[in-house]
């Protein structure tokens, strides 16, 4: 912005100038504090049962950020590795997030998106609606791909908040990764201990 000579002029160039960094701290403040919220997550390993549990919080989480007329998340299928549904966020939005699903797979946009860590946003078949769509993955693998229908303008949405929403995906996907860990390791240690219990048990009959 250039200065004026004014020097009125200038005094209320300099006052917007401070009244602008002044809304920039506040959304940076702002954007901390929902960042650590992020990685706070209630639920524990001990207490998760299944991988929908992290995915419920995460939608909670999610509808902090950003206003959708629905959602819903799809994880990776381990046994044929297609994607599944586990939540939708309205039974009615249902039909019409799985059939623009169904037409960003057909037309390669999913799996572009999939390679991708950060949000896009395009519209329906019919240009009725602007969808988001956003990768679930670690560096190691994919997990799942979340696909929203958007109730504000794209323009509407702050960065800070597609920011966020990456940071919250990546976070539930490294989740998910660290759950099938801990159950996987809990196979082993249950294994071990049944094998333990078999040997004692055969001893006991040698004496």
């Amino acid at each position: 912005m250039a200065m004026t000579k004014d020097p009125f002029e200038r005094i209320r160039q300099l006052e917007a100038q401070v009244e602008h960094l002044a809304r920039e701290k506040s959304v940076a403040l702002s954007a901390l504090e929902k960042a650590a919220e992020l990685g706070s997550f209630k639920t524990r390993f001990g207490e998760i049962s299944q991988p929908l549990d992290i995915i419920c919080e995460a939608a909670n989480k999610l509808n902090s950020l950003i206003d959708f007329k629905g959602y819903a998340f799809y994880l990776v299928n381990e046994g044929d590795s297609d994607f599944q549904m586990v939540l939708c966020s309205d039974e009615a939005i249902k039909p019409f997030i799985e059939q623009e699903t169904e037409y960003f797979i057909q037309d390669t946009i999913f799996s572009w998106v999939l390679g991708r860590n950060k949000p896009f946003t395009m519209l329906s078949h019919d240009s009725s609606e602007t969808l988001l769509l956003h990768s679930i993955t670690t560096p190691a693998r994919t997990r799942g791909m979340f696909v929203g229908v958007l109730a504000q303008e794209r323009g509407a949405i702050m960065d800070v908040s597609l920011s966020l929403t990456t940071i919250l995906l990546l976070f539930t996907a490294t989740l998910l990764e660290s759950h099938e860990t801990y159950g996987y390791i809990n196979d082993i240690n249950q294994e071990l201990r049944n094998n333990l219990a078999r040997l004692a048990e055969s001893e006991s009959m040698l004496l």
